[in-house]
């Protein structure tokens, strides 16, 4: 019991720390990317502004700012968002960004929108995949590349094909 207790304490920690963070963020830029795991206990976000990619790592009881990284920031049309975003999960039919109950996902706070948009996501997908420049799993691969050190991507290399 207590150990149920304490992993629901946990997350909602990581929940406020989460809300907190993007709502100060929202000072410095208009959209939000959180990427997150289902049942792990972090957020990752980041923001574009001045040609800079700022991000965080939240945990329950931390959060790390990282040094910002020198990136361009990658306009997508509205299309491409919507195609990943505004249909719902189950029908979306889109390569990477299926419905996975338990898996991992990407949610966009657009503040001049005032809304959320979220979507699962496949990264061993997104990662093998090519899709058509400036269309949004182009501009996350994009991101990722740049933000999490730690992956096997190489986003240049793929593009450079």
């Amino acid at each position: 019991m207590s150990l149920f207790y304490f992993s629901c304490s946990s997350q909602l920690r990581l929940q406020i720390k989460t809300n907190q963070l993007i709502k100060t963020s929202y000072i410095k830029a208009d959209t939000i990317y959180l990427y997150s795991v289902a049942f792990n206990d972090f957020n990752f976000i980041w923001y574009h502004k001045d040609n800079f990619i700022h991000s965080f790592y939240v945990k329950p009881y931390k959060t790390k700012k990282y040094k910002p990284i020198e990136a361009k920031n990658i306009a997508v049309n509205s299309d491409s968002i919507n195609k990943y975003f505004d249909n719902p999960s189950y029908y979306k039919g889109t390569q990477c960004f299926e419905q996975m109950l338990d898996g991992e996902w990407i949610e966009l706070y657009v503040k001049r929108k005032k809304s959320v948009m979220f979507s699962s996501i496949d990264t061993e997908c997104l990662f093998n995949t090519k899709f058509e420049p400036n269309s949004f799993p182009y501009k996350l691969q994009y991101d990722f590349s740049k933000i999490h050190r730690y992956i096997n991507f190489d986003f240049e290399k793929m593009y450079s094909q």
